[in-house]
């Protein structure tokens, strides 16, 4: 059975029992009067208000479930306590519906009430359409006793976010949040009017958020939030687990949440002059971290070997890559760069890497592209006119490409003096894999039946 059906059928049985007691001809003495035990022995009808507080009981607690209420409570001298509640209810009136109302039963024995009042009508229960703007009720509060009273609300957990629950003191002229905090007074036995006024206002308040997102070079997020009116506002700033970051009150400027780490973050902006409330959410992402961009490669391409150039992409932060060729601008956006030159000459090569972010670092070589062996090589001049060609193929790799087949030996020693290699050719090329050389600069030495060369190289 839904809320609806329940308060429905709810508010049958409090008209059944409504009916049975007041069909009754002791219904004064039995629901107004105070009952001993010794008295309801004798009473022709000793369980009417045993029977009447369960079906008032039923109403007022099962009927609403998750229903938009709120329970006005008041409590004074000797242990008094009395309440009213007003909740909504589709359908409801501004007057008495008797399918959602409960009038106030006071009885004859003297004590301290509470209650709403409609024109000349006293309420216990009373439902109301859902307020979309403001509702008024005057409320009545009266004591044969005259002491000191303190009026507080519960149950209202359900009311829509952005509603506001006031009450105002005509006496006092307080003008109380009844839903944050209790208000106490002193109430005479002379008052028969009502003094207070229940206000309900629905205000959601439009937010203005602008973030800033940390960049490369500049690290650090930030939110300014700010609506309209003139306040003074109180802003509150939640990370994502409900935890308060950063509060600002009685302030009329926009306020600014600085976030260093990212994450998503909510804030409320409350209006403490002219009431509403707003909350929005946004996120910043994390600080990214800049992108390195390195890569290794040969520095020497032949042509007449297929033109091919391989470099391997040892870039860090980065997601994404883009390669030029400097050839017609030819491009790749593969993570390592493998191109194909057709021409021969020098070209510039560039790795850009980016991040998430769109920061991007970039690092450039030159290449030398050339058609034959005979053409001059990066890594080393000609050792001879004819004969030996020095190639540097990347990765610590070497060629010492024989041009005439002619012999010859290649020697290398580090800056120390230390002989590292010694290769001799019978006419062949030489290939030379330093990859286990420490980094560093290293002296070479070829030679050949007509001359000998010596020259410093690197290994990185």
């Amino acid at each position: 059975m839904n809320n609806i059906n329940k308060q429905q059928a709810n508010t049958s049985i409090l008209k059944a029992f409504a009916q049975l007691l007041f069909s009754s001809p002791d219904m004064e003495k039995v629901i107004m009067q105070p009952v001993s035990i010794k008295q309801r022995k004798l009473s022709k009808q000793p369980y009417l208000p045993f029977i009447y507080a369960m079906a008032f009981l039923v109403v007022s607690i099962s009927a609403f479930g998750q229903t938009p209420m709120v329970r006005l409570n008041m409590s004074g001298p000797n242990n008094c306590l009395d309440e009213t509640v007003i909740y909504y209810q589709a359908g409801a009136t501004t007057g008495f519906d008797s399918d959602y109302d409960a009038y106030k039963l006071t009885g004859v024995n003297p004590h301290a009430i509470i209650a709403q009042q409609y024109d000349n009508t006293l309420l216990q229960i009373n439902g109301i359409e859902e307020v979309t703007g403001s509702f008024t009720i005057p409320i009545l509060a009266k004591t044969p006793h005259t002491g000191t009273y303190t009026i507080f609300a519960t149950d209202f957990q359900d009311m829509p976010f952005g509603t506001y629950v006031h009450l105002y003191d005509a006496v006092t002229n307080d003008y109380v949040n009844i839903l944050a905090g209790d208000h106490t007074f002193t109430l005479d036995d002379t008052t028969t009017a009502p003094r207070f006024f229940l206000d309900i206002d629905y205000s959601i308040l439009p937010i203005t958020l602008t973030t800033t997102q940390p960049h490369c070079s500049y690290n650090i997020g930030k939110c300014i939030a700010q609506t309209t009116g003139h306040g003074p506002f109180n802003y509150t700033w939640k990370d994502s687990s409900g935890n308060i970051v950063r509060t600002t009150t009685n302030t009329s400027s926009p306020d600014t949440l600085v976030v260093y780490n990212g994450g998503t973050f909510v804030v409320t902006i409350e209006d403490m002059e002219e009431g509403g409330i707003g909350m929005d959410t946004f996120m910043i992402i994390p600080s990214p971290v800049t992108p390195t961009a390195t890569f290794n490669s040969m520095d020497t391409v032949i042509l007449s070997e297929g033109g091919i150039f391989s470099a391997q992409n040892f870039s860090t932060n980065a997601s994404a890559y883009l390669w030029h060729f400097s050839d017609n601008n030819s491009f790749t956006t593969s993570p390592d760069g493998h191109h194909t030159f057709t021409d021969e000459g020098l070209y510039n090569v560039t790795l850009f890497a980016y991040n998430i972010a769109g920061c991007a670092d970039s690092v450039s070589k030159m290449i030398t592209v050339f058609k034959v062996p005979q053409e001059p090589t990066v890594g080393m001049e000609e050792i001879s006119a004819e004969s030996i060609k020095w190639c540097t193929l990347g990765n610590n790799k070497f060629l010492a490409k024989n041009n005439d087949s002619e012999n010859f030996t290649i020697s290398m020693m580090d800056m120390n003096g230390k002989n590292m290699i010694e290769e001799k050719s019978n006419g062949e090329d030489l290939h030379f894999d330093l990859s286990n050389f420490s980094k560093g600069m290293y002296l070479m030495t070829i030679k050949t039946k007509k001359t000998s060369k010596t020259t410093k190289f690197i290994v990185d």
